[in-house]
Parts: structure tokens; C-alpha cells; sequence
């Protein structure tokens, strides 16, 4: 008997102490989470760091899958995309995962802004789009809405990008109709940030009076909750300012957008801002001087975030390849086994009727030459795929499709390989032009499907050839070809 009392409070002791343990890592996530929506990147990090290793320890599946989440969500905001991805792949690996609808669907947005901020369009809608799926399942409705607020304001951002206005609008529509729902409180960042796309718009569409009513209504929100994070409004009043014809309101704007920026350390938003400083001082002719400093800065961050970037797309390209190619394998290993099937069976009529009568034999021969028929058929057939792939590559380029790469990647293997592996200093960006250039593109095809000027192509060929360090002599074209 007291064997077995000492056992049972053995057992739950043991349960006792799992329990507090688990509470333990759900308050440092807590904190973490806190310490990330107070823009504390580096102490969110260290204690979803903390989590995750306490979490391995006792082996808490949720706090597992958490701790990957909330670790993904900083490396992402700071621009670390490979290893955000992947901590977003780790949390998905977790048994939790499979019954956490909240998590799904954070793991889709998180993963959805990522693949947009790499220009990823076509795999960041579906991404969001599938958090909206999941959205809908959340049974709190405080955390579906704003789960579907996101998913809309996300898909909105994607449109914008894209310029495809008629999508953005239906979207924003979609989120400001869920925000007036509930409480302003809880929601007056995603309501400010609604109210400045809204505004950003309607500068576009020419109507001031809308673009200024919906900016009022931003800064007052700024104002009554003393929100720090204004750049956004901030550049839309510049843009704002601009269109009434007020070039020094806008540039005082701008700069104050810039400043809020590095404030904050928004690095994204920063490298954005010293592109529209430089570009408006160079279009309005205004100091050539600034605008060179303004553009210079924003070419050195852009540099360095491309190279960076070159990683995390090179692996998501690698995930979307390497999927692609199992589910080649298995519809090869299919065919294979029904061709032997029908090989069999054919062999089985073809000997019963040999043995049967020699009468047979003409239509076996006949079978024979109908066998050798379909292989020159099949053969054909292959080759026309392969022109098909080669012709699917040039539509792709034409239409700016972000599958491009992964298209030319498998159709010249060796060609992106061999000039990969030869100069990794190159960006996504030089790898798209050489890849145009193989292609026998010209200069004015290449303008004309990057959506960029004829003078900015041969800019980009310079730089490149300084990159792979070819002396004037070399006709770069050929080169390129003959790689």
C-alpha cells in the first residue's frame, strides 16, 4: 500500500512540475510577444531564444512550435528571411502545430509578407489567401477578425506592389469594413495604417480632398494613442503636399518620414525612404548634390539587403524545385510500373497466341510494328516537351513572372550552377539580366519586360561586367551565351 501511494505521488509530482514548467516558457513568451509589439527586437529574440531551448528540454510541443514562431517573426521583421523561413518550417514540424489554427495561420502570414518583401507575388497571395482559410476556423472572434484584417491588408500591400488597383481596392474595403466592427482601441494601428493606404490612393486617383480627409484621420489616431510608428502617413502627406504643388512642404515631409524611419529602425523603410528623397531631388532638378547622397545611401542598404536576400530566395527556390522533381519522380516511378504491367500482359497474348496457332504470326508483326510506331511517337512527343519548357521560360520573362528563375533554373541547370557557384556576389536582379541575356534578348526586349528604361539596362550590364570582372575586349553578350 505504500508502495503504491509512493508511486502515485511520484507521478503527480512529475505532472505538477510539467504543469509549472510549461507556464513558465507560455509567460516568457508573453513577454517576448510584448517586447516585439514595443519594437524590443533583440530582447523578443533572446527570450523566444529561451523558450525554445527550455521548451527541447521537457520536451512542450506548444511552446516548441511558439518559441520557432516568435523567433521567425524577428528574423523576418529585421529582413533575416532564410532563417526566419526556416523556424517558420521548424514550428510547422511540431505535433501541436497540426491543431493550432491561430499558429496556422500566423505561419502563413508571417511566411506570405516574407515571400512579398522578396517580390515572391504569385506564392505570397496564396499564402494569404490560405490565412484567410484559416481565419474563418478560429473560434475567438476578436483573433479571427484580426487575423482576416491582416490576410486583407497583406493581399492589399501585394496588389499595390503589383499595381493592380482594382484587387487593392476590394481588399482594403474588405479590412476597413472588419476594423469599423470593433473596438478602436484594440485596433487603432491597423485602423491608421488602413486610413493611409486609403489616403495613398486617393493621391493616386487625383482626388486631394479624399486623399486629406483620410490623412486627417490617420494623424488623429497617431496623436490620441501616441503611436511612434508614422513614416507611412508621413511620406503619403509628402506625396499629398506634392500634388498641390508645394515641392518644399513635400521634401520637409519626406525627410521628416526619413527620420522616423531610422528612429524606429525600420530598415526597409529607411532604404525606401532615400529612394523617393533621391528620386524626387533628381526629377524636380532641385540639389543634385542631396539627391546623389540620398541615392547612394539607398544603393549601399539596397546592396546589402540583396545580397543577404540572395540566400533566402536561392532556398525557397530550392524547397519549390526539389517538391517539384519528387512529384516528376513519382509520376515517372507510376508510368514505369504501368508500362511493365501492359509489357507483361502484352507478352502473355502475344505467347498464347503464338502458341495457339502460327496463323498469329501476322498479327503479332503487326503488333510489333505498332509497339515501334508509339516509342518514335513518344520520342517526338519528348522533344517537344523540352521546346515546351524553352518556350514556357521566354513567356515567363515576358510576363515579369516571379517563377521565371525557377523555370530557367531547371531548363539550363548548368548555366545557373556553373555562374552561381563562380561569382556569389551576384543579386536575384544580376541573375535575372544574365539569365535575359542567354535567353538572346536584346537590350530593348530586356527594358521592355523588367519595366525599366533602356539606359538603366546598359547601366546595369556596366556594373555587371565590373562584377565578373570582363575587360572591355570581351563582347558580353557572347560571353554570356557561351558560359
Amino acid at each position: 500500500m505504500k508502495l503504491y501511494i509512493c508511486i502515485v505521488f511520484i507521478i503527480t509530482s512529475f505532472f505538477h512540475a510539467q504543469a509549472n514548467n510549461e507556464k513558465q516558457i507560455d509567460l516568457i513568451l508573453e513577454n517576448s510577444l510584448k517586447n516585439f509589439n514595443e519594437i524590443k527586437f533583440n530582447e523578443s529574440l533572446k527570450k523566444a531564444n529561451h523558450a525554445l531551448k527550455a521548451s527541447e528540454k521537457i520536451n512542450y510541443s506548444k511552446g516548441k512550435a511558439a518559441s520557432c514562431i516568435y523567433i521567425a517573426k524577428v528574423l523576418l521583421e529585421v529582413g533575416a528571411y532564410n532563417e526566419g523561413l526556416y523556424y517558420l518550417e521548424k514550428a510547422e514540424q511540431e505535433p501541436f502545430f497540426e491543431t493550432a489554427v491561430n499558429f496556422k495561420t500566423e505561419v502563413c502570414r508571417l511566411r506570405g509578407r516574407a515571400y512579398g518583401n522578396l517580390k515572391m507575388y504569385t506564392l505570397a497571395g496564396k499564402e494569404f489567401h490560405k490565412q484567410i482559410q484559416y481565419s474563418y476556423k478560429i473560434k475567438d472572434s476578436l483573433k479571427r477578425n484580426f487575423s482576416l484584417v491582416w490576410a486583407h491588408q497583406n493581399l492589399s500591400q501585394i496588389f499595390e506592389m503589383q499595381n493592380k488597383r482594382d484587387s487593392l481596392w476590394k481588399h482594403l474595403k474588405s479590412q476597413e469594413s472588419i476594423l469599423k466592427k470593433m473596438n478602436e482601441k484594440e485596433v487603432y494601428h491597423m485602423l491608421y495604417t488602413t486610413y493611409t493606404q486609403k489616403a495613398d490612393e486617393y493621391i493616386a486617383a487625383n482626388d486631394l480632398p479624399r486623399a486629406e480627409f483620410y490623412l486627417q484621420k490617420a494623424f488623429r489616431l497617431l496623436k490620441k494613442y501616441h503611436v511612434s510608428y508614422q513614416h507611412d502617413a508621413l511620406e503619403v502627406l509628402g506625396k499629398l503636399m506634392d500634388k498641390s504643388g508645394n515641392k518644399k512642404k513635400a521634401i520637409e515631409y519626406y525627410e521628416k518620414a526619413l527620420q522616423n524611419a531610422i528612429a524606429i529602425g525600420d530598415g526597409d523603410g529607411e532604404k525606401h525612404l532615400y529612394k523617393v528623397l533621391g528620386n524626387y531631388y533628381t526629377e524636380n532638378k532641385l540639389d543634385i548634390a542631396k539627391a546623389n547622397e540620398y541615392l547612394y545611401k539607398y544603393q549601399s542598404i539596397s546592396d546589402s539587403i540583396d545580397l543577404h536576400n540572395k540566400q533566402a530566395v536561392e532556398a525557397v527556390l530550392a524547397q519549390i524545385v526539389e517538391k517539384k522533381d519528387k512529384e516528376i519522380t513519382n509520376s515517372l516511378l507510376d508510368s514505369k510500373y504501368l508500362n511493365t504491367l501492359i509489357l507483361i500482359f502484352s507478352f502473355l497474348i502475344i505467347s498464347f497466341f503464338y502458341f495457339k496457332s502460327k496463323r498469329q504470326k501476322l498479327l503479332l508483326e503487326k503488333k510489333e510494328q505498332t509497339i515501334e510506331e508509339k516509342q518514335v511517337l513518344t520520342e517526338e512527343l519528348t522533344g517537344k516537351l523540352n521546346d515546351k519548357k524553352f518556350y514556357e521560360v521566354i513567356r515567363l520573362a515576358k510576363n515579369y513572372s516571379p517563377e521565371f528563375i525557377i523555370l530557367f533554373k531547371e531548363v539550363y541547370p548548368d548555366f545557373y550552377n556553373n555562374l552561381t557557384s563562380k561569382y556569389q556576389n551576384l543579386t536575384l536582379n544580376d541573375i535575372k539580366l544574365c539569365a535575359f541575356i542567354k535567353l538572346n534578348f536584346s537590350n530593348k526586349e530586356i527594358a521592355e519586360y523588367d519595366h525599366i528604361s533602356l539606359r538603366t539596362v546598359e547601366s546595369k550590364k556596366y556594373r555587371l561586367r565590373k562584377k565578373l570582372n570582363l575587360s572591355g575586349d570581351i563582347d558580353f553578350n557572347v560571353w554570356i551565351r557561351n558560359m
